[in-house]
């Protein structure tokens, strides 16, 4: 008689070892790494459960949890806009002083400029009138 041992669990499993157990570990380890603070950790924890496994305690503390995160990335948001406003207006200032800054040269030097522009056009026309004809 020949005795033969099978077994149909999930590759690399531990004998006696929970799915969820080996997760929620996995889970733990994850955020030690991270650096998490022991608030986080607890969330996280909380988390994997299902709904009907959660006690009330337990809900009211990932429901706390989530809403400050929330109210955080609201507040980041909002600084955020504000800082691309600021950056904008600054934007704006720069190129506005420096179309001024154009124009008062211009004012100044604009016609002395345009002459200069004129010869030096007219002498480049007749070299290549005399280089070409």
């Amino acid at each position: 008689m020949e005795y033969e041992l099978y077994h149909y669990g999930v590759k690399g499993m531990k004998w006696g070892v929970r799915r969820a157990e080996k997760r929620a570990a996995r889970a733990e380890r994850r955020a030690a790494k991270k650096g998490l603070s022991d608030d986080a950790r607890d969330a996280a924890k909380i988390r994997m459960k299902k709904t009907g496994q959660m006690s009330n305690a337990e809900m009211r503390k990932l429901n706390e949890r989530d809403r400050l995160e929330i109210e955080r990335r609201d507040l980041a948001r909002k600084q955020n806009r504000g800082n691309r406003a600021v950056k904008a207006f600054i934007a704006t200032a720069g190129t506005i002083t420096a179309v001024a800054g154009a124009a008062a040269i211009y004012k100044k030097y604009g016609d002395m400029a345009l002459s200069k522009i004129g010869e030096f056009s007219g002498a480049a026309i007749e070299a290549l009138a005399v280089r070409y004809l």
